[in-house]
This record gives structure tokens, sequence and C-alpha cells, in this order.
């Protein structure tokens, strides 16, 4: 090759490997094998050398994808520990009564009823879509206990989540 300067890709790795990545892990560019089918052939020297530098820049790469994609999921997994801490505070945190009540005030003014009863007004100009949505949050979902107790869980937690089995004979949620 005419040049002796860096590529972009050479100066990218320089870049990526930081001190994240020890020597020891990391092969330098010339020690890649070869790939074990041959995918290409030339009688010029110069295309020869640029073809295998792009297969050790493409193997490299793939490494790095690799690699990137291991941190992220790891850094994921530590941040379970802080959510974990967060609602074991939060649980400590309602054993006293003041924060309790606060809890239950908030969850009672938030899911106030109407005159007929219900938590939930559904409106529709569709009488089947009506039906079917008042069905699935009285019936099936029983919003009326459910949705109080979910309420106090997001002011408690700052979110909820819920399991909703579905019985395939009945096709009752529980």
């Amino acid at each position: 090759m005419a040049n002796n300067r860096p590529t972009l890709f050479q100066n990218l790795n320089k870049l990526m490997r930081g001190n994240s990545v020890p020597d020891m892990f990391m092969p330098d560019d010339k020690t890649y094998g070869t790939p074990s089918p041959v995918i290409y052939s030339t009688n010029n020297k110069e295309d020869y050398d640029r073809k295998m530098e792009q297969i050790r820049q493409q193997k490299l790469l793939s490494y790095h994808w690799v690699k990137a994609g291991a941190d992220t999921a790891m850094e994921g997994l530590a941040g379970l520990n802080g959510v974990k801490l967060m609602y074991r505070d939060s649980d400590l945190m309602e054993s006293m009564p003041e924060i309790g009540a606060a809890l239950d005030i908030m969850s009672e003014e938030a899911c106030c009823l109407n005159s007929k009863g219900r938590l939930i007004n559904v409106y529709s100009k569709s009488d089947r879509i009506k039906a079917i949505l008042e069905d699935l949050f009285v019936n099936r979902l029983n919003i009326n206990v459910t949705l109080p107790m979910v309420c106090r869980g997001m002011c408690k937690y700052g979110n909820e989540f819920m399991l909703l089995n579905i019985d395939q004979k009945n096709g009752i949620m529980g």
C-alpha cells in the first residue's frame, strides 16, 4: 500500500480500545487469520493487502459489536440492584403510619366513583364496542377493586406491574 497513514477504521479502533479492553484480550491486528473459504483471489498484491485488511477490520468490528452488547447487558443487570433497593425502601417507608395513610388517601382520591357506582365510563358510538369494553373492565378485570390497588402501587413505587392470567377454557382474566 502506498501510504502508511492510519485509516479511519484504525483510528476508531484505537479510540474504542481505550482502557476498557486489555491488550491481552485484544490481539494485534496482524494476528488475525484468514477465513477458511477462499472468497477473493487476485494477482495484484495491493488488492490482496486491501482485501485482507478489510477482512481483519470486519472481524475486529464484530468483536467490538459483541463486546458492546455484553457490556450493555452487564450494565443493565447491575442496575437491577438499585431497583431492588428502591422497592425495599418503598416497602419500609410504607410501614410508617403517616406515609401509609397518605398512600391510601391518594389512591382513594384518584379513584372516585361516579353516580352509577363505577370508576370508568365507557363512551362509544358503537354499542358493540361499548359492551365489549364494559365486559372487560367490569366482569373480567374487576376494575372497581383492581384500580385502587394499582393506583396505590403506582403512588408507592412509581410504576405498577400486573400479571394477567387468561383462563383459556372460560376466557376469564385473573
